[in-house]
Protein backbone atom coordinates (compact mmCIF):
# COMPACT_ATOMS: atom_id res chain seq x y z
CA UNK A 1 0.00 0.00 0.00
CA UNK A 2 1.47 3.34 -1.05
CA UNK A 3 2.07 5.92 1.67
CA UNK A 4 -0.25 8.94 1.30
CA UNK A 5 1.69 12.03 2.37
CA UNK A 6 0.25 15.35 3.57
CA UNK A 7 1.83 18.18 1.57
CA UNK A 8 0.01 21.04 3.27
CA UNK A 9 -2.83 20.99 0.75
CA UNK A 10 -5.16 18.92 2.95
CA UNK A 11 -4.70 15.65 1.06
CA UNK A 12 -7.68 13.30 1.49
CA UNK A 13 -6.64 10.12 3.26
CA UNK A 14 -3.16 11.41 4.18
CA UNK A 15 -1.43 9.15 6.68
CA UNK A 16 2.04 10.66 7.08
CA UNK A 17 3.62 14.10 7.28
CA UNK A 18 6.81 12.82 5.68
CA UNK A 19 7.47 11.04 2.39
CA UNK A 20 9.59 7.90 2.50
CA UNK A 21 12.30 9.50 0.34
CA UNK A 22 12.54 12.45 2.73
CA UNK A 23 12.74 10.12 5.74
CA UNK A 24 15.43 8.10 3.96
CA UNK A 25 17.45 11.28 3.30
CA UNK A 26 17.06 12.44 6.91
CA UNK A 27 18.21 9.14 8.37
CA UNK A 28 21.10 8.82 5.91
CA UNK A 29 22.30 12.26 7.01
CA UNK A 30 21.93 11.25 10.67
CA UNK A 31 23.74 7.94 10.15
CA UNK A 32 20.80 5.75 11.21
CA UNK A 33 21.93 2.50 9.57
CA UNK A 34 18.97 0.40 10.77
CA UNK A 35 16.59 2.63 8.82
CA UNK A 36 18.32 1.98 5.48
CA UNK A 37 18.35 -1.79 5.91
CA UNK A 38 14.62 -2.10 6.72
CA UNK A 39 12.08 -2.98 4.04
CA UNK A 40 10.01 -0.31 2.32
CA UNK A 41 6.87 -1.72 3.97
CA UNK A 42 8.45 -1.56 7.43
CA UNK A 43 9.65 2.04 6.93
CA UNK A 44 6.25 3.18 5.61
CA UNK A 45 4.45 1.49 8.51
CA UNK A 46 6.83 3.22 10.94
CA UNK A 47 6.04 6.60 9.32
CA UNK A 48 2.30 5.93 9.65
CA UNK A 49 2.62 4.99 13.33
CA UNK A 50 4.95 7.92 14.04
CA UNK A 51 2.54 10.42 12.46
CA UNK A 52 -0.39 8.98 14.41
CA UNK A 53 1.63 9.03 17.65
CA UNK A 54 2.84 12.62 17.25
CA UNK A 55 -0.69 13.79 16.42
CA UNK A 56 -2.11 11.80 19.33
CA UNK A 57 0.47 12.86 21.91
CA UNK A 58 0.45 16.56 21.02
CA UNK A 59 -3.03 16.96 19.49
CA UNK A 60 -4.42 19.11 22.29
CA UNK A 61 -1.43 21.44 22.27
CA UNK A 62 -0.98 22.43 18.61
CA UNK A 63 -1.14 26.17 17.99
CA UNK A 64 -3.67 27.50 15.50
CA UNK A 65 -6.72 25.79 14.06
CA UNK A 66 -7.07 22.88 11.67
CA UNK A 67 -7.21 24.11 8.06
CA UNK A 68 -8.97 21.08 6.57
CA UNK A 69 -12.21 19.44 7.79
CA UNK A 70 -11.76 16.18 9.72
CA UNK A 71 -13.94 14.36 7.20
CA UNK A 72 -11.34 15.09 4.49
CA UNK A 73 -8.14 14.60 6.46
CA UNK A 74 -7.79 13.24 10.01
CA UNK A 75 -4.28 14.64 10.50
CA UNK A 76 -3.86 17.74 12.67
CA UNK A 77 -1.92 19.64 9.98
CA UNK A 78 -2.11 21.84 7.94
CA UNK A 79 -3.21 24.56 10.37
CA UNK A 80 -4.09 28.26 10.21
CA UNK A 81 -3.01 30.88 12.74
CA UNK A 82 0.20 29.28 13.99
CA UNK A 83 1.99 32.33 15.37
CA UNK A 84 4.85 33.10 17.73
CA UNK A 85 4.56 35.16 20.92
CA UNK A 86 4.69 38.41 18.92
CA UNK A 87 1.91 37.39 16.54
CA UNK A 88 4.22 36.63 13.60
CA UNK A 89 3.33 33.61 11.47
CA UNK A 90 5.54 30.60 12.15
CA UNK A 91 4.25 28.56 9.23
CA UNK A 92 1.77 29.32 6.43
CA UNK A 93 -1.60 27.58 6.55
CA UNK A 94 -0.84 25.53 3.46
CA UNK A 95 2.37 23.89 4.67
CA UNK A 96 3.62 21.11 6.90
CA UNK A 97 6.37 22.60 9.09
CA UNK A 98 9.88 21.25 8.67
CA UNK A 99 10.13 20.82 12.45
CA UNK A 100 7.11 18.49 12.38
CA UNK A 101 8.72 16.44 9.60
CA UNK A 102 11.94 16.11 11.63
CA UNK A 103 9.96 15.00 14.70
CA UNK A 104 8.05 12.41 12.66
CA UNK A 105 11.28 11.13 11.10
CA UNK A 106 12.83 10.62 14.54
CA UNK A 107 9.65 9.06 15.93
CA UNK A 108 9.53 6.70 12.91
CA UNK A 109 13.10 5.57 13.61
CA UNK A 110 12.09 4.74 17.19
CA UNK A 111 9.03 2.86 15.93
CA UNK A 112 11.13 0.95 13.40
CA UNK A 113 13.68 -0.09 16.03
CA UNK A 114 11.03 -0.83 18.71
CA UNK A 115 7.56 -1.32 17.20
CA UNK A 116 4.93 -0.07 19.63
CA UNK A 117 7.35 2.09 21.66
CA UNK A 118 5.38 5.27 20.96
CA UNK A 119 2.12 3.60 21.93
CA UNK A 120 3.71 2.71 25.28
CA UNK A 121 4.70 6.36 25.76
CA UNK A 122 1.12 7.41 25.04
CA UNK A 123 -0.15 5.02 27.76
CA UNK A 124 2.38 6.26 30.33
CA UNK A 125 1.18 7.69 33.63
CA UNK A 126 0.33 11.36 33.21
CA UNK A 127 -0.65 12.19 36.79
CA UNK A 128 0.65 10.98 40.10
CA UNK A 129 -0.67 12.04 43.48
CA UNK A 130 0.55 11.44 47.00
CA UNK A 131 -1.69 13.00 49.59
CA UNK A 132 -2.15 16.70 48.80
CA UNK A 133 0.81 16.79 46.37
CA UNK A 134 0.41 15.86 42.73
CA UNK A 135 2.55 15.94 39.61
CA UNK A 136 1.06 16.13 36.15
CA UNK A 137 3.21 15.63 33.07
CA UNK A 138 2.54 17.23 29.71
CA UNK A 139 1.92 15.36 26.49
CA UNK A 140 5.09 13.92 25.05
CA UNK A 141 6.93 13.53 28.35
CA UNK A 142 9.05 10.42 28.01
CA UNK A 143 9.80 10.95 24.32
CA UNK A 144 13.41 11.59 23.32
CA UNK A 145 14.46 15.23 22.80
CA UNK A 146 14.98 14.55 19.07
CA UNK A 147 11.19 14.16 18.78
CA UNK A 148 9.99 16.76 21.29
CA UNK A 149 12.39 19.71 20.86
CA UNK A 150 11.68 20.50 17.19
CA UNK A 151 7.97 20.80 18.03
CA UNK A 152 8.38 23.48 20.72
CA UNK A 153 7.49 26.51 18.55
CA UNK A 154 4.39 24.71 17.22
CA UNK A 155 2.93 23.88 20.65
CA UNK A 156 0.98 25.82 23.23
CA UNK A 157 2.65 25.74 26.64
CA UNK A 158 1.67 23.07 29.15
CA UNK A 159 -0.52 24.45 31.91
CA UNK A 160 1.30 24.18 35.18
CA UNK A 161 -0.49 22.30 37.91
CA UNK A 162 0.51 23.80 41.24
CA UNK A 163 -0.91 22.05 44.25
CA UNK A 164 -2.64 24.23 46.80
CA UNK A 165 -1.71 23.06 50.23
CA UNK A 166 -3.95 23.62 53.21
CA UNK A 167 -1.46 25.23 55.56
CA UNK A 168 -2.75 27.26 58.50
CA UNK A 169 -1.74 30.89 58.33
CA UNK A 170 1.15 31.68 60.62
CA UNK A 171 0.20 33.88 63.54
CA UNK A 172 2.10 37.10 63.71
CA UNK A 173 3.62 37.88 67.08
CA UNK A 174 2.03 40.83 68.81
CA UNK A 175 3.80 44.09 68.22
CA UNK A 176 5.12 45.83 71.24
CA UNK A 177 6.52 49.38 71.04
CA UNK A 178 10.28 49.35 71.11
CA UNK A 179 10.45 45.68 70.22
CA UNK A 180 12.20 46.19 66.86
CA UNK A 181 13.46 49.77 67.03
CA UNK A 182 15.86 49.34 69.89
CA UNK A 183 13.74 51.59 72.13
CA UNK A 184 12.93 48.89 74.62
CA UNK A 185 16.47 48.43 75.93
Amino acid sequence: MTLVVESGAGIAGAESYLALADADAHHAAMGAAAWATASVQAREAALRRATAAVDGLFGGRWKGTKAVPWLVNVLAWPRHGVVDGDGGAIVPGDAVPHALKVAVAEAARIELEQPGALAETARAVRRFALGPLSVEMGEGDGLPPAVVLPLGPLLRPVRAVVPRLAVPAARRPPFRPGMHDGGGR
